[in-house]
Protein backbone atom coordinates (compact mmCIF):
# COMPACT_ATOMS: atom_id res chain seq x y z
CA UNK A 1 0.00 0.00 0.00
CA UNK A 2 1.19 3.52 -0.90
CA UNK A 3 0.04 6.49 1.24
CA UNK A 4 -0.04 10.02 -0.19
CA UNK A 5 -1.02 13.43 1.24
CA UNK A 6 -4.57 14.54 0.63
CA UNK A 7 -5.18 15.68 -2.97
CA UNK A 8 -7.81 18.38 -3.51
CA UNK A 9 -10.73 17.47 -5.73
CA UNK A 10 -9.98 18.25 -9.39
CA UNK A 11 -6.21 18.18 -8.84
CA UNK A 12 -3.57 15.61 -9.88
CA UNK A 13 -0.63 14.15 -8.04
CA UNK A 14 2.39 12.23 -9.28
CA UNK A 15 3.72 9.35 -7.20
CA UNK A 16 7.23 8.02 -7.85
CA UNK A 17 8.14 4.61 -6.43
CA UNK A 18 11.85 4.51 -5.81
CA UNK A 19 13.35 1.02 -5.96
CA UNK A 20 9.98 -0.70 -6.37
CA UNK A 21 9.60 -3.78 -8.59
CA UNK A 22 7.22 -3.94 -11.55
CA UNK A 23 3.60 -4.77 -10.83
CA UNK A 24 2.76 -8.18 -12.37
CA UNK A 25 -0.84 -9.30 -12.90
CA UNK A 26 -1.87 -12.72 -11.68
CA UNK A 27 -2.10 -15.36 -14.44
CA UNK A 28 -5.57 -15.89 -15.93
CA UNK A 29 -5.58 -19.67 -16.26
CA UNK A 30 -8.80 -19.70 -18.34
CA UNK A 31 -7.33 -17.80 -21.28
CA UNK A 32 -5.84 -20.66 -23.31
CA UNK A 33 -7.11 -21.04 -26.89
CA UNK A 34 -7.70 -23.97 -29.22
CA UNK A 35 -7.99 -23.93 -33.01
CA UNK A 36 -8.34 -26.58 -35.70
CA UNK A 37 -7.80 -26.77 -39.44
CA UNK A 38 -10.83 -28.62 -40.85
CA UNK A 39 -10.80 -29.55 -44.56
CA UNK A 40 -13.61 -28.12 -46.68
CA UNK A 41 -14.50 -31.60 -47.95
CA UNK A 42 -14.20 -35.10 -46.54
CA UNK A 43 -15.58 -38.20 -48.23
CA UNK A 44 -17.63 -40.90 -46.52
CA UNK A 45 -15.58 -43.99 -45.69
CA UNK A 46 -12.35 -42.06 -45.10
CA UNK A 47 -10.27 -40.97 -42.11
CA UNK A 48 -9.27 -37.32 -42.00
CA UNK A 49 -6.36 -36.12 -39.85
CA UNK A 50 -7.45 -32.81 -38.33
CA UNK A 51 -4.69 -30.58 -36.90
CA UNK A 52 -5.71 -29.18 -33.50
CA UNK A 53 -3.54 -26.44 -31.98
CA UNK A 54 -3.45 -25.43 -28.31
CA UNK A 55 -2.09 -21.95 -27.56
CA UNK A 56 -1.09 -21.22 -23.98
CA UNK A 57 -2.28 -17.69 -23.23
CA UNK A 58 -2.65 -18.27 -19.49
CA UNK A 59 0.58 -16.65 -18.37
CA UNK A 60 1.56 -19.88 -16.60
CA UNK A 61 2.92 -23.25 -17.57
CA UNK A 62 0.33 -25.80 -18.74
CA UNK A 63 1.23 -29.19 -17.32
CA UNK A 64 -1.37 -31.38 -19.06
CA UNK A 65 -3.66 -30.94 -22.10
CA UNK A 66 -5.88 -33.25 -24.14
CA UNK A 67 -7.63 -32.63 -27.49
CA UNK A 68 -11.04 -34.16 -28.13
CA UNK A 69 -12.96 -33.74 -31.40
CA UNK A 70 -16.70 -34.36 -31.24
CA UNK A 71 -19.84 -33.98 -33.36
CA UNK A 72 -23.55 -34.60 -33.02
CA UNK A 73 -23.55 -36.45 -36.36
CA UNK A 74 -23.80 -40.23 -36.11
CA UNK A 75 -21.12 -42.06 -38.05
CA UNK A 76 -18.32 -39.56 -37.31
CA UNK A 77 -15.92 -40.55 -34.53
CA UNK A 78 -12.56 -39.53 -33.09
CA UNK A 79 -10.37 -40.59 -30.15
CA UNK A 80 -8.83 -38.07 -27.70
CA UNK A 81 -5.19 -37.13 -28.34
CA UNK A 82 -2.78 -35.81 -25.70
CA UNK A 83 -0.74 -32.67 -26.37
CA UNK A 84 2.98 -32.86 -25.55
CA UNK A 85 3.52 -31.03 -22.26
CA UNK A 86 4.64 -28.92 -20.47
CA UNK A 87 3.58 -25.99 -22.65
CA UNK A 88 5.30 -22.75 -21.67
CA UNK A 89 3.42 -19.45 -21.44
CA UNK A 90 2.92 -18.04 -24.95
CA UNK A 91 3.83 -21.34 -26.63
CA UNK A 92 1.67 -23.59 -28.79
CA UNK A 93 1.39 -27.31 -29.42
CA UNK A 94 -0.32 -29.12 -32.31
CA UNK A 95 -1.61 -32.67 -32.55
CA UNK A 96 -3.25 -34.59 -35.40
CA UNK A 97 -6.66 -36.00 -34.47
CA UNK A 98 -7.86 -38.83 -36.74
CA UNK A 99 -11.56 -38.31 -37.52
CA UNK A 100 -13.29 -41.35 -39.02
CA UNK A 101 -16.26 -41.01 -41.38
CA UNK A 102 -18.42 -44.12 -41.75
CA UNK A 103 -18.81 -45.57 -45.24
CA UNK A 104 -22.57 -45.09 -45.23
CA UNK A 105 -22.49 -41.45 -44.16
CA UNK A 106 -24.96 -39.36 -46.16
CA UNK A 107 -23.85 -36.20 -47.98
CA UNK A 108 -24.32 -33.27 -45.60
CA UNK A 109 -22.72 -30.39 -43.72
CA UNK A 110 -21.13 -31.53 -40.44
CA UNK A 111 -20.01 -29.43 -37.48
CA UNK A 112 -16.92 -30.56 -35.57
CA UNK A 113 -16.02 -29.21 -32.13
CA UNK A 114 -12.43 -29.35 -30.90
CA UNK A 115 -12.20 -29.26 -27.12
CA UNK A 116 -9.01 -28.86 -25.10
CA UNK A 117 -8.98 -29.86 -21.44
CA UNK A 118 -5.87 -28.60 -19.69
CA UNK A 119 -4.22 -28.12 -16.32
CA UNK A 120 -2.73 -24.76 -15.27
CA UNK A 121 -2.06 -23.41 -11.80
CA UNK A 122 -3.09 -26.76 -10.32
CA UNK A 123 -6.67 -26.61 -11.69
CA UNK A 124 -8.46 -27.99 -14.75
CA UNK A 125 -9.86 -25.77 -17.50
CA UNK A 126 -11.58 -26.22 -20.87
CA UNK A 127 -11.68 -24.27 -24.14
CA UNK A 128 -13.29 -25.19 -27.47
CA UNK A 129 -13.88 -24.12 -31.07
CA UNK A 130 -16.19 -25.36 -33.85
CA UNK A 131 -15.94 -25.57 -37.64
CA UNK A 132 -17.89 -27.13 -40.51
CA UNK A 133 -17.02 -29.34 -43.46
CA UNK A 134 -18.99 -31.00 -46.26
CA UNK A 135 -19.42 -34.69 -47.04
CA UNK A 136 -19.95 -34.62 -50.84
CA UNK A 137 -22.05 -36.97 -52.95
CA UNK A 138 -19.87 -39.82 -54.21
CA UNK A 139 -20.97 -39.06 -57.79
CA UNK A 140 -23.81 -37.35 -59.65
CA UNK A 141 -25.92 -40.53 -59.70
CA UNK A 142 -26.05 -40.58 -55.90
CA UNK A 143 -27.67 -37.14 -56.04
CA UNK A 144 -30.32 -37.98 -58.67
CA UNK A 145 -33.71 -36.88 -57.34
CA UNK A 146 -35.85 -36.01 -60.36
CA UNK A 147 -37.50 -38.19 -63.04
CA UNK A 148 -36.79 -36.32 -66.24
CA UNK A 149 -37.15 -38.98 -68.96
CA UNK A 150 -40.09 -41.34 -69.54
CA UNK A 151 -41.46 -43.52 -72.34
CA UNK A 152 -44.82 -44.69 -73.61
CA UNK A 153 -45.22 -47.09 -70.72
CA UNK A 154 -44.10 -44.80 -67.89
CA UNK A 155 -44.99 -41.20 -68.72
CA UNK A 156 -47.18 -40.81 -65.62
CA UNK A 157 -43.99 -41.05 -63.55
CA UNK A 158 -42.26 -38.08 -65.16
CA UNK A 159 -41.95 -34.60 -63.72
CA UNK A 160 -39.00 -32.71 -65.16
CA UNK A 161 -40.72 -29.34 -65.06
CA UNK A 162 -42.81 -29.59 -61.90
CA UNK A 163 -45.99 -29.97 -63.99
CA UNK A 164 -45.73 -33.67 -64.79
CA UNK A 165 -44.00 -33.27 -68.15
CA UNK A 166 -40.84 -35.10 -69.21
CA UNK A 167 -38.43 -35.74 -72.04
CA UNK A 168 -39.40 -38.63 -74.33
CA UNK A 169 -36.97 -41.55 -74.19
CA UNK A 170 -37.88 -42.73 -77.69
CA UNK A 171 -37.29 -39.29 -79.17
CA UNK A 172 -33.99 -38.92 -77.34
CA UNK A 173 -32.86 -42.31 -78.67
CA UNK A 174 -33.68 -41.15 -82.21
CA UNK A 175 -31.36 -38.19 -81.51
CA UNK A 176 -28.59 -40.54 -80.35
CA UNK A 177 -29.12 -40.09 -76.60
CA UNK A 178 -29.49 -43.49 -74.93
CA UNK A 179 -28.96 -44.87 -71.38
CA UNK A 180 -25.31 -45.48 -70.58
CA UNK A 181 -24.11 -44.19 -73.95
CA UNK A 182 -21.79 -41.25 -74.70
CA UNK A 183 -23.05 -37.80 -75.60
CA UNK A 184 -20.47 -35.50 -77.18
CA UNK A 185 -20.63 -31.72 -76.73
CA UNK A 186 -18.15 -28.87 -76.23
CA UNK A 187 -15.30 -31.29 -76.94
CA UNK A 188 -16.28 -33.37 -73.89
CA UNK A 189 -17.58 -36.93 -73.63
CA UNK A 190 -20.57 -37.18 -71.31
CA UNK A 191 -22.31 -40.42 -70.38
CA UNK A 192 -26.11 -40.33 -70.40
CA UNK A 193 -27.63 -41.77 -67.17
CA UNK A 194 -27.79 -45.57 -67.30
CA UNK A 195 -31.26 -45.84 -65.77
CA UNK A 196 -34.66 -46.94 -67.13
CA UNK A 197 -37.40 -44.47 -68.07
CA UNK A 198 -39.24 -42.82 -65.16
CA UNK A 199 -36.31 -43.47 -62.80
CA UNK A 200 -34.43 -40.66 -61.07
CA UNK A 201 -31.96 -39.48 -63.70
CA UNK A 202 -31.01 -35.88 -62.98
CA UNK A 203 -30.20 -33.38 -60.24
CA UNK A 204 -32.15 -30.15 -59.80
CA UNK A 205 -29.32 -27.84 -58.73
CA UNK A 206 -29.66 -26.82 -55.10
CA UNK A 207 -26.09 -26.26 -53.94
CA UNK A 208 -25.16 -29.96 -53.85
CA UNK A 209 -21.45 -30.77 -53.71
CA UNK A 210 -20.58 -33.69 -56.03
CA UNK A 211 -17.30 -35.61 -56.15
CA UNK A 212 -15.77 -35.67 -59.63
CA UNK A 213 -12.77 -37.36 -61.20
CA UNK A 214 -10.79 -36.84 -64.36
CA UNK A 215 -8.24 -34.33 -65.55
CA UNK A 216 -8.40 -31.44 -67.96
CA UNK A 217 -8.95 -27.72 -68.26
CA UNK A 218 -12.76 -27.85 -68.43
CA UNK A 219 -15.64 -29.14 -66.34
CA UNK A 220 -18.87 -29.67 -68.27
CA UNK A 221 -22.46 -30.03 -67.09
CA UNK A 222 -25.01 -31.68 -69.42
CA UNK A 223 -28.67 -30.89 -68.84
CA UNK A 224 -31.49 -28.49 -69.51
CA UNK A 225 -33.30 -25.56 -67.97
CA UNK A 226 -36.82 -25.09 -66.68
CA UNK A 227 -38.31 -21.61 -66.49
CA UNK A 228 -38.91 -18.86 -68.99
CA UNK A 229 -35.28 -17.77 -69.27
CA UNK A 230 -33.66 -21.05 -68.33
CA UNK A 231 -31.68 -21.51 -65.14
CA UNK A 232 -28.14 -21.45 -63.76
CA UNK A 233 -25.79 -19.66 -61.40
CA UNK A 234 -22.40 -19.83 -59.72
CA UNK A 235 -20.51 -23.13 -59.76
CA UNK A 236 -17.70 -23.74 -57.25
CA UNK A 237 -14.83 -26.06 -58.18
CA UNK A 238 -12.95 -27.75 -55.34
CA UNK A 239 -9.31 -28.85 -55.71
CA UNK A 240 -7.21 -31.42 -53.89
CA UNK A 241 -5.09 -28.73 -52.24
CA UNK A 242 -8.14 -27.25 -50.48
CA UNK A 243 -8.50 -24.24 -52.78
CA UNK A 244 -11.54 -23.37 -54.89
CA UNK A 245 -12.47 -21.41 -57.98
CA UNK A 246 -15.83 -20.27 -59.33
CA UNK A 247 -17.57 -19.81 -62.64
CA UNK A 248 -21.04 -19.40 -64.10
CA UNK A 249 -23.00 -22.27 -65.67
CA UNK A 250 -26.56 -22.83 -66.76
CA UNK A 251 -28.98 -23.70 -69.53
CA UNK A 252 -31.68 -22.08 -71.64
CA UNK A 253 -35.28 -23.21 -71.30
CA UNK A 254 -35.72 -26.78 -72.54
CA UNK A 255 -38.02 -25.83 -75.40
CA UNK A 256 -39.49 -22.48 -75.84
CA UNK A 257 -37.12 -19.52 -75.64
CA UNK A 258 -33.87 -18.54 -77.30
CA UNK A 259 -32.46 -16.76 -74.24
CA UNK A 260 -28.99 -18.17 -73.46
CA UNK A 261 -27.42 -16.08 -70.67
CA UNK A 262 -24.86 -18.79 -69.81
CA UNK A 263 -23.59 -19.31 -73.37
CA UNK A 264 -24.52 -23.00 -73.25
CA UNK A 265 -23.97 -25.26 -76.27
CA UNK A 266 -26.81 -27.26 -77.83
CA UNK A 267 -26.02 -30.95 -77.25
CA UNK A 268 -29.14 -32.76 -78.56
CA UNK A 269 -32.64 -32.03 -79.83
CA UNK A 270 -35.68 -34.31 -79.64
CA UNK A 271 -39.20 -33.81 -80.97
CA UNK A 272 -42.04 -33.75 -78.48
CA UNK A 273 -42.41 -34.51 -74.79
CA UNK A 274 -44.56 -36.64 -72.52
CA UNK A 275 -47.33 -35.04 -70.53
CA UNK A 276 -49.55 -36.84 -68.04
CA UNK A 277 -51.82 -37.68 -70.99
CA UNK A 278 -49.11 -39.11 -73.26
CA UNK A 279 -46.84 -37.94 -76.07
CA UNK A 280 -47.52 -34.33 -77.06
CA UNK A 281 -46.03 -31.27 -78.77
CA UNK A 282 -44.40 -33.48 -81.39
CA UNK A 283 -43.45 -30.55 -83.62
CA UNK A 284 -41.61 -28.75 -80.82
CA UNK A 285 -37.89 -29.18 -80.22
CA UNK A 286 -36.91 -30.18 -76.67
CA UNK A 287 -33.24 -29.61 -76.01
CA UNK A 288 -30.26 -30.68 -73.97
CA UNK A 289 -27.31 -28.35 -73.43
CA UNK A 290 -23.67 -28.44 -72.34
CA UNK A 291 -22.41 -25.68 -70.05
CA UNK A 292 -18.72 -25.44 -69.15
CA UNK A 293 -16.52 -23.94 -66.45
CA UNK A 294 -12.75 -23.41 -66.62
CA UNK A 295 -10.60 -25.60 -64.34
CA UNK A 296 -7.60 -23.84 -62.77
CA UNK A 297 -4.28 -24.80 -64.39
CA UNK A 298 -2.15 -27.26 -62.46
CA UNK A 299 -4.94 -28.16 -60.05
CA UNK A 300 -6.50 -31.56 -59.36
CA UNK A 301 -10.29 -31.23 -59.43
CA UNK A 302 -12.06 -33.30 -56.76
CA UNK A 303 -15.59 -31.89 -56.49
CA UNK A 304 -18.07 -29.36 -57.81
CA UNK A 305 -20.78 -27.43 -55.96
CA UNK A 306 -23.82 -26.78 -58.14
CA UNK A 307 -25.71 -23.48 -58.18
CA UNK A 308 -28.70 -22.95 -55.93
CA UNK A 309 -31.22 -22.91 -58.78
CA UNK A 310 -33.56 -25.92 -58.98
CA UNK A 311 -34.64 -25.00 -62.52
CA UNK A 312 -31.19 -26.17 -63.66
CA UNK A 313 -31.42 -29.95 -64.23
CA UNK A 314 -28.04 -31.72 -64.52
CA UNK A 315 -27.99 -35.17 -66.15
CA UNK A 316 -24.22 -35.74 -66.52
CA UNK A 317 -20.81 -34.26 -65.64
CA UNK A 318 -17.59 -34.54 -67.62
CA UNK A 319 -14.01 -33.31 -67.20
CA UNK A 320 -11.59 -32.95 -70.10
CA UNK A 321 -9.44 -30.71 -72.27
CA UNK A 322 -11.19 -28.40 -74.69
Amino acid sequence: MVKTPAVPTGSNATVVLDGASAVVADPDYSQARVSMDVPKLAAAGTTVRVPVTFTNSTGAEVTAATATVTTATAGVTAEPVTFPTPIAPGASATVQVPVKLAAGLKPQRITLTAQADYTAGGSRYRTDVSAEFTVPYADLAQAYSNNGVTDAGSYSGGNLDGSGNSLAAEQLAAAGVQPGEPVAADGLQYTWPAVPPAAADNVPAAGQTISVSGSGNTLGLLGTGIGGNGAGGQVTLHYSDGTTSTGEAGYPNWCCTNTNPYDATLAATSKGRYTQQGLANTTTDYKLFSSTVHVAAGKELVAVTLPGNSGMHVFAIAVGNT
